[in-house]
């Protein structure tokens, strides 16, 4: 064992603070690799075993930032299990998820995580700041992947998710019960208290849907879909203080 009085403290905090600067801003599995390269021969490395080049040889663990709950669960059986399976590499989860919280990261340069699952307006944000690490297709195999899940370059697309009615069948056990969102606003057939998603994207979506808007026509220009938002927006505003009521806490 190394006796730590042969370790120069001075020069090895020099190459250290080096280090940090050349590797600012790179992910932390990078940087584990860099700072054991930084290293490679110091008597500094011996009082860091896991930092060895036996425990080096071992890939550290992905750690995933995700949704927590069932999502988190079935993340684990159709991401995390079979990976760590096919290769070895543990995967780590970090949950609940958060855009602030992985922006603040981003922004402290202090990125905790190889992986996360972000949702569609904020990936437009992501790629706005440069929060993506770019993607080696030289190991990702894009044949099994479709032209849609690859279009924001840096990022494949994982999941989609659905905006659906539900509704007390208690209070309407029969067939004449609420199965559109022009039914969701129509207070006078189906009166009762209402909740939505505190999210504009998919409140204005569903007041399209109500007015009559075809799936097709959502989002056919952007001076289109500016129009259509700015006239949902208004009838969701006046729907909001005639026909929906917030739920009790």
């Amino acid at each position: 064992m190394v006796d730590r009085k042969d370790i120069d403290v001075d020069e090895t905090c020099a190459r250290l603070r080096k280090l940090l600067a050349e590797t600012r801003g790179l992910s932390r599995r990078e940087f584990a690799k860099a700072l054991g390269q930084a290293l490679a021969g110091s008597a500094f490395l011996s009082v860091f075993p896991r930092m060895s080049p036996q425990a080096a040889a071992a890939e550290p663990p992905v750690t995933a930032f995700v949704f927590g709950g069932v999502w988190k669960k079935s993340a684990m059986t159709a991401f995390g299990e079979p990976f760590t399976k096919k290769t070895g590499i543990p995967v780590v989860y970090q949950d609940p998820y958060t855009f602030a919280k992985l922006r603040a990261m981003h922004e402290a340069k202090a990125m905790q995580v190889d992986v996360v699952s972000v949702q569609g307006g904020e990936m437009f944000q992501a790629k706005r700041m440069n929060m993506l690490t770019p993607l080696d297709f030289s190991v990702i195999d894009r044949s099994v992947l479709a032209e849609r899940q690859l279009r924001h370059g840096n990022a494949i697309g994982a999941h989609t998710l659905s905006h659906v009615i539900c509704y007390n069948k208690k209070k309407w056990p029969g067939e004449d019960h609420p199965k559109s969102w022009a039914d969701f606003w129509n207070v006078q057939k189906f009166p009762g208290r209402r909740v939505l998603r505190r999210e504009e994207v998919w409140v204005t979506e569903a007041a399209l849907k109500a007015d009559g808007v075809k799936d097709s026509e959502f989002y056919p220009s952007m001076s289109g879909a500016c129009s259509a938002v700015s006239t949902a927006s208004s009838r969701t505003s006046r729907r909001g203080t005639t026909t929906i009521r917030r739920p009790s806490s």
